[in-house]
């Protein structure tokens, strides 16, 4: 998506791409990163994860790990460090040391999940069959009694689909902010962290990027008027989804 300035022979492209987490460090061989109680990166000191990932060939094998008791949290593998790309299968456990869950991705999907009660129970169940498109999901009380019309999953959504949260995104971002601000010639890449809490309304908004010019406050903005989203549900209850939104403007003069 082009926009061109009309006060100076400058071209700004605007690039909208879906929430995705960011990361660096990809080509390493090894790599240890930290993170919040919600699976945000941070610092040591304020970690209450950390992940080591272990490259082999194109796949990074984790083990993440609850940093005081320093037990097996996760063991899992991706195409990527950013936890976007899965490839086989995740098994999570409660401190205890007995499985939380055990899920299989299939082209960086669910094809087949289990989740435990602590006392080893099966709760949930979800299967999907690519044949057909359809899926099946099955959850039990602690008893082992079937909850009814049980949703094992479904991501929170803007009305419409992704497509259409990066059309409200390119439609209302003001792509000629930065050139009124006379940044130089470039490509800034804006990263904004939100929630969208249980009732679908966005909140939480914050820059992780500090580029200037006021190229977060204008996202920022945008991401304010949205809309309500369709709210997460994660074992039949509606949650907090957590997501990083990257944007990227590129300046350049002609």
């Amino acid at each position: 998506m082009k926009f061109v300035s009309k006060n100076k022979l400058k071209y700004l492209l605007l690039s909208v791409f879906v929430c995705l987490c960011f990361s660096s460090n990809a080509q390493e061989k090894v790599i240890i990163k930290y993170y919040d109680s919600v699976w945000i990166p941070t610092s040591i000191d304020s970690a209450y994860y950390f992940t080591e990932f272990t490259k082999k060939n194109d796949i990074y094998y984790t083990k993440s790990y609850w940093i005081k008791s320093k037990k097996l949290n996760c063991t899992s593998s991706y195409f990527d460090t950013l936890f976007a790309k899965p490839a086989g299968q995740l098994v999570r456990y409660y401190e205890t040391g007995k499985t939380l869950d055990s899920i299989i991705y299939e082209n960086g999907k669910i094809k087949n999940a289990y989740r435990y009660y602590s006392n080893g129970n099966l709760w949930a169940h979800y299967l999907y069959n690519k044949s057909d498109g359809n899926s099946i999901s099955e959850g039990f009380k602690e008893n082992g009694d079937p909850i009814k019309d049980f949703i094992y999953f479904r991501e929170a959504e803007f009305n419409g689909g992704k497509l259409e949260w990066q059309k409200f995104l390119s439609d209302h971002v003001n792509a000629r902010v930065p050139i009124k601000n006379k940044a130089p010639n470039g490509t800034y890449l804006v990263i904004i962290r939100f929630i969208i809490n249980k009732k679908g309304v966005i909140g939480n908004i914050e820059a992780e990027t500090s580029l200037g010019y006021g190229m977060e406050e204008e996202v920022i903005r945008v991401i304010k008027k949205s809309p309500k989203w369709s709210p997460e549900i994660s074992l039949n209850e509606f949650v907090n989804a957590y997501r990083r939104q990257p944007l990227t403007f590129a300046i350049s003069e002609k």
